[in-house]
């Protein structure tokens, strides 16, 4: 049983997901394809396991190799033109 990164600040592992989680792993799901992290095909498998997921283990494979996109911060310095 690995402790792989999952949508919760703990790891639950085995204990059951709610309908909210299957949610927030969802639209991670979506941004990582719309960001081109993902290829549709990859989309539509990940979207498929997902739907019968049922606990946090089975959710965290889903999102283990995504990380979260990096928000964009402009440089505190003007750039020369």
């Amino acid at each position: 049983m690995g402790t792989g990164a999952s949508m919760t600040t703990s790891y639950y592992g085995p204990m059951r997901a709610t309908d909210a989680d299957r949610e927030n792993v969802h639209a991670a799901l979506q941004t990582a394809y719309a960001d081109g992290r993902l290829t549709w095909d990859e989309f539509d498998t990940r979207s498929s396991k997902l739907v019968v997921a049922k606990t946090y283990d089975e959710l965290s494979v889903l999102t283990r190799d995504l990380r979260k996109p990096v928000p964009y911060q402009p440089s505190a310095y003007p750039i020369a033109v």
